[in-house]
């Protein structure tokens, strides 16, 4: 690069005149050559404006095709306002690769730039098919626009009708997006199968928002059907997903299964480096950590990292380090499952798909497990989580995280209110989540309403409860639901277990929540010191280890810090998943552990 750049200056000083034209061919080879991105680059370092224009809009389709939006707003500081006002299929374009990305604030005037041409655009259109138009893209026609592909042209319309139902979908506008998605389709060509399955997306999502998930999979069908049509591959992969998810919502894990192995069928046959890919495997992690599977999520997870970002959709960084923390705290490191959450919070990026598992939520689930009750009541607090608020689909998952922590003080403090409260908002979610058929959720709430009459120590309403929530996970094998809740849960199983015809299923379950290393460790949650015995405990680290064996000695914290070469923030982090792995609250708990595990010398 160095030596190139010694070149170019020599280029520059000594044949100045040569610059452009060399430029120019340069474009002219990245052209032939299939390579838009360095065609319009040289074309521009060449002066010729025009010619870039001319490359950049004829690349569009195939770009929007296989989701190099990245290149095209790579584009977008490089044309002056003229060349948009003159080229409509460019500057809706750009529109475009900024709603694929998720970049809202600019699109509002670059929509209006555009629907002040669509008169003119209109004309041209009536024009052509009358046969009068002046057919050009060397210069501005009789209605002062150009464009390279009149095919595209006739797309602007319904294409700015598809952005517009894009907006109002972000903004939470829901009958305008259905609005403005009809009216798009309304607009489209015969030919145009993008848009109008695009618009099928944008509906089936406000449909989603509204829990309403059954009008939001036949919508997102047809909009898959429609991608698949035109080979728009890594959009397909993308639709997938949130099929999957709606069916994971609604309890159908083969379901979902099924449209991830539809997806990956669909990859293959286009040559397996499609984007979205990764996603893909993210997602299925998702769906073995809801069969109890962990090996297989782990598996899938690795898969999806070492594929690379760039095989990933946009929301991939966040989406692997969210599932990174689902597995983590299914293994029971839930210091490492918040650790996760907090880098997944720092590159969210959202989507048009309703945030209906904000990640703030799921921070606060692991602090009810890591036993840090104070700091999930300042999550309701600060996030205005309250029980007496209207239920909504999108924040049902707040919700339902909210009536954790009520039980969770509930059973550190014995406040009877908290109880009360608790009972009151599950029915109330119980009944919003059978009405939307939504099992997924369901059987979250029924599992904590065993837990709440189980509290109360009615143990045959509890009973009862528990075994609605095996009812409905049995068909689909859901096994996480029960095994988070973890030696919580593990009494209400045994008993019932104990009864008489208890099927397979609840064993499993109740061995499955056994299983789980125990990690919440605040007072009134930590299992009694008989079920404590019995246990296993998850194995620690080399390093936790070392550290454990310090705690052993007379050296204090800052002594122990500086023995290990670390800040006394990391020995911190270090003797907190000690204590969770080991179930215990204190320095000298941990120790006697220690020695009963034989993992320190008996005195």
């Amino acid at each position: 690069h160095l030596f190139a750049d010694v070149l170019q200056a020599h280029l520059r000083h000594e044949r100045p005149e040569q610059v452009a034209g060399l430029h120019l061919r340069a474009s002219r080879w990245y052209t032939d050559a299939g390579v838009p991105e360095s065609a319009v680059r040289h074309a521009l370092a060449a002066g010729d404006v025009e010619r870039a224009a001319v490359l950049a809009e004829a690349a569009l389709p195939a770009l929007q095709r296989d989701r190099q939006e990245g290149v095209i707003r790579r584009w977008m500081g490089d044309f002056p306002d003229d060349v948009l006002q003159a080229r409509p299929v460019l500057a809706v374009g750009f529109v475009g690769a900024l709603m694929s990305s998720n970049e809202f604030a600019d699109i509002e005037g670059r929509l209006k730039g555009v629907e002040r041409q669509l008169p003119a655009i209109r004309s041209r259109i009536e024009a052509n098919a009358s046969g009068t138009a002046a057919r050009t893209d060397s210069a501005e026609d009789t209605f002062g626009i150009r464009a390279v592909d009149d095919a595209e042209l006739a797309r602007v319309p319904s294409a700015v009708e598809l952005y517009r139902a894009g907006l109002c979908l972000v903004t939470g506008d829901l009958p305008a997006t259905h609005r403005h998605a009809r009216r798009a389709v309304e607009a489209s060509t015969a030919e145009d199968d993008v848009v109008r399955a695009a618009a099928f997306g944008l509906s089936g999502l406000a449909h989603w928002a509204c829990g309403e998930l059954d009008a939001a999979h036949e919508r997102y069908a047809s909009c898959i059907e429609g991608l698949r049509r035109v080979g728009h591959v890594s959009d397909v992969l993308g639709c997938s997903i949130t099929l999957a998810d709606i069916r994971l919502a609604q309890g159908r894990l083969r379901d979902a299964h099924a449209s991830y192995d539809q997806g990956f069928r669909l990859a293959a046959a286009a040559g397996g480096a499609t984007r979205g890919v990764a996603d893909m495997h993210v997602g299925l992690s998702q769906w073995a950590l809801e069969r109890g599977l962990l090996a297989e999520a782990r598996e899938q997870i690795e898969r999806a990292r070492s594929l690379g970002e760039e095989r990933g959709l946009p929301q991939f960084p966040y989406r692997l380090r969210a599932a990174a923390a689902m597995l983590a705290a299914a293994d029971g490191d839930v210091t490492s499952a918040l650790a996760w959450v907090a880098e997944a919070q720092q590159v969210y990026l959202g989507d048009f798909s309703p945030n209906v598992r904000p990640l703030h939520a799921v921070a606060a689930r692991l602090l009810v497990q890591q036993g840090d009750i104070d700091a999930a009541v300042r999550w309701a607090r600060d996030h205005d989580v309250s029980s007496l608020q209207g239920l909504t689909y999108v924040r049902e998952f707040e919700h339902v995280t909210l009536a954790e922590v009520l039980l969770a003080r509930h059973r550190r403090d014995g406040i009877e209110s908290m109880l009360g409260e608790a009972t009151e908002l599950l029915q109330r979610l119980r009944e919003a989540a059978e009405d939307g058929g939504r099992v997924g959720a369901l059987i979250d709430i029924v599992i904590l309403q065993a837990m709440t009459e189980a509290s109360r120590g009615n143990v045959a309403d509890a009973l009862s409860l528990l075994g609605r929530a095996v009812d409905l996970s049995e068909p689909e094998g859901q096994v996480q639901a029960f095994m988070r809740h973890g030696v919580l849960l593990l009494p209400l199983l045994e008993a019932l277990a104990a009864l008489p015809g208890a099927r397979p299923f609840v064993h499993a379950l109740r061995d499955a929540c056994g299983a789980v290393p125990a990690s919440v460790v605040n007072p009134g949650t930590e299992p009694s010191a008989s079920m404590q015995a019995g246990r296993p405990v998850e194995a620690l680290s080399a390093r936790e280890l070392e550290v454990l064996h310090l705690l052993d000695t007379e050296l204090a914290g800052p002594e122990i810090a500086r023995h290990l070469f670390v800040s006394l923030n990391t020995l911190r982090t270090h003797t907190k998943t000690i204590y969770t792995k080991l179930g215990v609250t204190s320095r000298r708990a941990a120790v006697r552990r220690g020695r009963e595990l034989g993992l320190l010398s008996p005195l």
